[in-house]
């Protein structure tokens, strides 16, 4: 077999947090405080940040996993230092057991910073880390937990890209099928103040993007998308997508810059990107009348932070006091939860569940079968919209489905009111357009 688990991955609960950025709160009263928080926020996902020389207790990582609330365990081990692997088995071994779902060894091997100055000097970096990153890997299956790739730094002193598409070619030679078909990638959601659908569509639609070499009229990777752009690599050099974990969402960068630090949280686009794992349609408040990009179902977790600190450095990012007091974020994010509720328990008929409303594109254009000898004349009508939206194009109503906007251009005897509410009933917005009302500048939104 080449996956620990059979069946399909079904998204359901992408929403997560990073717990303390230390390791000091596992005790007995920190887990009585804080699982009722994550519960009251819904929240699906947990970064916790352990130590190699201990481990953190059995009775909080099985009290957070039984709570149906994965625990990602982050060991941030210094890149440069020798990995105690003995103990670090040990530790993955008990992990397992007690519930871990995901592991990651160390973060940003990309950035000079992270390494000490000797070894960032060695021609061989790139294959060093990715031998250290295999045996981790092959470690953690053996455990039953699913390792999980270092997030690199959006750009970094080596660009993320090309670190990135060199050590997947070092996978792809040395590693077992096993072992590929059962990674899984992460990227920082900094937001790098740009709006969030900044660098959407990767490198498929910014195609003269190049290492520190960005075209004045083109955006990049170093944004919310950066793992778009990641996804592109692993799939043009793996042959296939495989899941994304999403760290440290909801702030502007790296929160140990100083700069970082001074900013504080975005709750705007913290409340955005919230919905938008939750599948629903978003408009770009700096384009009114467009929809911001899906995230896709490639993204299983995205975690924001911070749950709570009670060192002054991240206090600002805190979602929760050390006493347990909501602040701004999550007051918005229950504030959400409480309407939502309300919604649903006005609502006439029941809700889509809510896995149909996780969407793998923006926006589609769905031209009936029968216009299929008008298909030319049709795509030049809408050249600028298309230019505009950059949406997937095509006949089948099954993939348009998974789309946010769908414009449907057809006649009426093509397209029954019923197949329209078979589309809005996956979560889509639906506009049908006759195909003799488009427009040699067709600006439809």
């Amino acid at each position: 077999m080449d996956h620990i688990k059979t069946g399909i991955d079904v998204v359901t609960n992408r929403f997560g947090l990073h717990y303390f950025p230390d390791s000091l709160h596992y005790g007995e009263n920190d887990l009585k405080l804080w699982l009722p928080r994550l519960q009251q926020l819904n929240a699906g996902w947990l970064v916790v940040n352990s130590p190699t020389s201990r481990a953190i207790p059995e009775e909080f990582i099985s009290g957070i996993a039984q709570a149906g609330i994965k625990p990602v365990v982050d060991f941030s081990f210094p890149l440069s230092q020798a990995v105690p692997w003995s103990d670090l088995e040990v530790l993955l071994r008990a992990y397992g057991r007690w519930g871990v779902s995901h592991a990651l060894l160390n973060r940003q091997p990309n950035n000079q910073s992270a390494w000490s100055v000797e070894d960032w000097r060695r021609s061989d970096l790139v294959q060093s880390f990715t031998r250290q990153f295999q045996q981790f890997a092959q470690m953690a299956l053996d455990c039953g937990i699913n390792p999980v790739y270092a997030p690199l730094v959006q750009g970094g002193d080596y660009w993320d890209l090309s670190f990135l598409e060199a050590s997947l070619k070092q996978l792809q030679e040395e590693s077992s099928s096993f072992l590929i078909n059962n990674l899984t990638f992460s990227a920082y959601a900094w937001d790098q103040e740009k709006n969030l659908d900044w660098g959407a569509g990767g490198s498929r639609v910014w195609t003269g993007v190049k290492a520190y070499k960005v075209p004045k009229a083109s955006q990049d990777q170093r944004g919310f998308r950066a793992y778009e752009w990641y996804q592109d690599v692993i799939q043009s050099t793996l042959g296939k997508k495989l899941p994304m974990l999403l760290f440290q969402a909801g702030i502007a960068n790296d929160p140990i810059l100083p700069e970082t630090k001074s900013r504080q949280t975005n709750p705007h686009n913290q409340e955005i990107i919230y919905r938008l794992l939750n599948g629903e349609n978003v408009y770009n408040p700096e384009i009114p009348q467009q929809l911001i990009s899906a995230v896709t179902s490639d993204v299983k977790a995205c975690c924001f932070y911070l749950l709570s600190s009670n060192d002054a450095e991240n206090k600002d990012f805190a979602w929760f006091s050390g006493s347990g007091s909501a602040q701004s974020s999550a007051k918005t994010i229950l504030e959400i939860r409480q309407k939502n509720a309300k919604s649903e328990e006005k609502s006439p008929s029941p809700a889509p569940e809510k896995d149909s409303y996780i969407f793998d594109h923006g926006r589609y254009i769905l031209i009936a079968q029968s216009l299929k000898p008008r298909m030319q004349e049709i795509l030049q009508k809408m050249h600028a919209y298309i230019s505009r939206y950059k949406p997937m194009v095509g006949f089948s109503c099954e993939e348009a489905k998974k789309s946010a906007y769908i414009l449907v251009i057809a006649y009426q005897e093509d397209f029954p009111q019923k197949e329209i509410e078979q589309l809005q009933a996956s979560g889509s917005l639906v506009r049908v357009i006759h195909p003799d009302e488009l427009r040699t500048s067709f600006t439809v939104t």
